[in-house]
């Protein structure tokens, strides 16, 4: 995700095609932020073995940590999980490994964790590398095809200093050295307007999307060699300029984040094997700004 400054430009209502909308949901009082809490130590268990691993989890620009649980659609599909208070300053993105662990950074490449059971927060080690990036998208996936749950897993990311001007910049974040280290593999060759968010499989694929200029976006597959794209792309509507955006697979389904440059907060969703697109929630009284889901989500759609 990134939050970018622009300017509202007028909709044309004939650039996307029909959505099936939804009422909006009631508004809701977030919880006040707090001052920084101790650092507690976040217990690492089994993989896949934290509750509720299997969830996508989202982060709001009020820093609130919520489970998205698609099952509930077309009832509210989000649970506050904790507001987060361990120091973060405008953060950027969010990635869930599959220990339960929500992977947040900054807009300064400053690392978070996050405990998805309750909020316990704490900053991670400077980041090692050469060239590291400002920002950047970011999302787990499984090494290899068909891996049993729990297995290795890899995070991915992209990163965008240019603005659009260059390709995103492809590489892999390893979070299981004590200063997590990037590690450039080459280009991103879809390109949007801005950085891809990135969303991963427990069977080794690796999703992106990418928000357009003027509104749309689209959801492209990665090749986690090299960043090459694999496929067809999938269209994401949008009458105007997406201004933050998030993304997330879940049981055969693309789940995007979005909030325009008039507010509206929507999520979209996108059935992977038909291409079916419809607005699943829109209004919503906060901004995401981070989603994640670990690759202990389901991959195929349920029947």
């Amino acid at each position: 995700m990134a939050i970018v400054g622009c300017k509202a430009r007028k909709v044309d209502e004939d650039r996307a095609p029909p959505v099936e909308h939804v009422p909006p949901v009631a508004p809701v009082s977030p919880p006040q932020p707090g001052p920084v809490t101790p650092v507690v130590p976040i217990e690492i268990g089994k993989p896949c073995a934290a509750q509720q691993s299997e969830l996508v989890y989202v982060l709001t620009n009020d820093d609130q940590l919520m489970s998205f649980d698609p099952q509930k659609l077309p009832d509210d599909p989000f649970h506050l999980i904790a507001q987060l208070s361990c120091g973060l300053l405008n953060p950027n993105s969010m990635a869930i490994d599959h220990f339960g662990v929500a992977w947040i950074v900054d807009h300064h490449r400053t690392l978070f964790r996050a405990s998805i059971l309750d909020g316990r927060c704490e900053q991670a080690e400077a980041l090692t590398g050469d060239a590291i990036p400002q920002t950047f998208g970011m999302g787990f996936a499984a090494n290899g095809t068909h891996q049993a749950a729990g297995s290795a897993e890899t995070l991915y990311v992209a990163s965008d200093d240019t603005n659009g001007v260059q390709p995103s910049v492809f590489a892999t974040l390893d979070t299981t050295k004590t200063r997590p280290a990037y590690a450039a593999i080459g280009k991103v060759a879809a390109r949007g307007k801005w950085n891809p968010e990135f969303s991963g499989t427990g069977d080794g694929e690796l999703f992106g999307y990418f928000p357009l200029a003027g509104g749309d976006g689209f959801v492209q597959q990665i090749d986690r060699a090299s960043g090459a794209a694999i496929g067809k792309q999938w269209t994401v509507p949008s009458p105007i300029e997406v201004q933050s955006w998030a993304f997330a697979q879940w049981g055969g389904k693309f789940y995007i984040f979005t909030t325009l440059v008039d507010g509206n907060s929507v999520v979209h969703e996108i059935r992977r094997k038909t291409g079916e697109y419809k607005v699943v929630r829109e209004h919503l009284p906060f901004a995401i700004i981070g989603a994640g889901v670990s690759t202990c989500a389901p991959v195929l759609e349920a029947l």
